[in-house]
């Protein structure tokens, strides 16, 4: 920390990190992490590492992917699919430090995708 004599106040000029997970997307799209695990990152339900061989070595950048395709693209190409697609419920997730996002009702967002 330091000084600033023109706020008069403490400024934060460095920390350090707790974890790799303190890390943004450390763990590319689709994927959790947590400092507890071993390996520390892993796919979200119904998604599979884009790049196994990466993944293997630990790096997790390429993130994962969906192991099948979502219901309504499934519909469009004529498949049929008896499990409907829905939405998981994640906690303690990291976003981006200057994401944008809308405090929308559960129903309203199923609705708008």
């Amino acid at each position: 920390m330091r000084w600033d004599d023109e706020k008069k106040e403490m400024q934060v000029t460095w920390t350090t990190r707790e974890s790799e997970c303190d890390v943004y997307d450390t763990c590319g799209e689709f994927a959790s992490c947590s400092s507890l695990s071993s390996p520390i990152c892993s796919c979200l339900k119904g998604f599979e590492p884009r790049n196994i061989e990466e993944w293997n070595i630990h790096n997790w950048t390429g993130g994962c992917v969906r192991r099948i395709p979502l219901q309504c693209e499934t519909l469009n190409n004529k498949t049929t699919s008896t499990k409907e697609d829905g939405f998981l419920k994640l906690q303690m997730v990291k976003v981006p430090d200057f994401a944008e996002g809308l405090a929308v009702a559960p129903d309203i967002c199923r609705s708008l995708c």
